[in-house]
């Protein structure tokens, strides 16, 4: 097995974990936490594999978890939500196919980073007014606004803390680590 199929491989498990794990989280924090995950992976599978495998990957695993969890229902404070883990990958897709089109425009017009944190807000937008959608049936509207702002204002959060993280370990540690082998 090559490095390239190692590689591959581990990005589709956490791609795998993170999709699973995104349908058991109750608080709308650990939510967005799982989605930035998720859509980073995403990202660094277009990055690596192109956009055709990264949406393949993503729709298989949507395919799998739905398959799994065909027969899960949510119920919080009482109300039972229908079709939550259907409308819920429907977002992710949906949102992860905006993540790879903003990419590709965006990554002519701005640098790596800004591209990436851009494209992951977007794709946050898409998830967020999805669900917004589907929370329009069965909470009142100002709950559903509600939602909607926590949930991109943590994706947006998240983003951005793995942006910078992403750039301070490129820009600030590794210098230093190329002088100390010297």
């Amino acid at each position: 097995m090559s490095i390239n199929e190692t590689k591959y491989g581990l990005l589709i498990l956490f791609m795998g974990i993170f999709l699973y794990l995104l349908n058991f989280c109750i608080k709308v924090s650990t939510c967005s936490l799982m989605y930035t995950l998720l859509m980073y992976t995403l990202y660094l599978i277009y990055k690596e594999y192109g956009k055709k495998r990264a949406i393949f990957t993503l729709t298989m695993y949507i395919v799998i978890n739905l398959f799994f969890l065909k027969d899960y229902t949510y119920s919080f404070g009482g109300k039972t939500f229908d079709n939550l883990i259907l409308y819920s990958f429907i977002a992710v897709l949906l949102s992860g196919i905006s993540l790879v089109i903003s990419e590709l425009y965006l990554q002519t017009k701005l640098t790596g980073f800004k591209s990436l944190f851009s494209g992951l807000v977007i794709a946050a937008f898409i998830d967020g007014i999805t669900m917004f959608i589907y929370f329009l049936y069965y909470l009142p509207l100002n709950k559903c606004f509600n939602i909607l702002y926590r949930e991109i204002a943590y994706k947006s959060f998240y983003s951005l803390i793995l942006v910078l993280s992403l750039y301070f370990v490129k820009r600030g540690f590794m210098p230093i680590l190329f002088k100390i082998k010297r």
